[in-house]
């Protein structure tokens, strides 16, 4: 997709998604439930509303929500793809079917029950998931959720946000002109972030939105 607006639209939305999925649940019930529970939750309430021509916005009839779905690696050769149980999951996966073409947007999701745990949504197995290609490989942008179990979403914002600005080394690879800065959506999570980050030998960017939903 190159047309900015278009692409605005269709991040814009998957967060207004993301949040009407989020409204759906009562919080504090959330509060001592794991990862993939809440994952799968939000999912099923997306996917009720999205399924319900009474409730559903026009546009929404063409989004599909997709919970722990395996990426399939076909541009790879056979050698070099991760197969069966090995492939990753991405926690949640929007797709939008309205358009010129099929998008896709993708979150990795992790609980903060403890101070530190901030730390996963950097991770290996959180940003590091995108800049290496393991999941949205052709994907412009991506999403990186974090479940607040404990404390607030603007105390765990900040720390992501000051783990990311100090970072000597670059381990982030954060864009020159990609660094943290607050998105406000007309219809999405309070608590939303956006940054870039360079990934691959042909120094593609993509962006990343992280959101903090309070599960307390």
């Amino acid at each position: 997709m190159t047309n900015n607006a278009e692409f605005d639209l269709f991040i814009e939305r998957a967060h207004e998604l993301l949040q009407a999925g989020y409204a759906a649940l009562t919080a504090k019930d959330w509060e001592m439930n794991k990862e993939p529970e809440i994952s799968g939750e939000l999912t099923a309430e997306i996917r009720k509303l999205v399924d319900d021509a009474k409730r559903r916005k026009p546009w929404m009839r063409y989004w599909t929500p997709i919970n722990d779905e395996p990426e399939d690696e076909q541009d790879k050769p056979k050698e070099k793809r991760r197969l069966g149980n090995n492939r990753v999951r991405p926690d949640i996966k929007l797709k939008f079917a309205g358009g010129r073409e099929t998008l896709y947007f993708r979150f990795e999701a992790k609980r903060l029950k403890d101070t530190g745990d901030y730390r996963d949504l950097l991770s290996e197995d959180g940003l590091d998931r995108f800049l290496r290609s393991a999941y949205a490989r052709k994907d412009l942008a991506g999403g990186l959720i974090g479940y607040v179990q404990t404390e607030t979403c603007q105390i765990h914002s900040a720390r992501v946000a000051n783990a990311l600005s100090n970072d000597p080394t670059n381990r982030y690879k954060t864009a020159k002109n990609g660094k943290w800065q607050k998105v406000n959506w007309k219809n999405g999570p309070e608590h939303s972030f956006r940054t870039s980050h360079t990934r691959g030998n042909k120094g593609e960017d993509i962006l990343i939105f992280f959101t903090f939903l309070q599960f307390r």
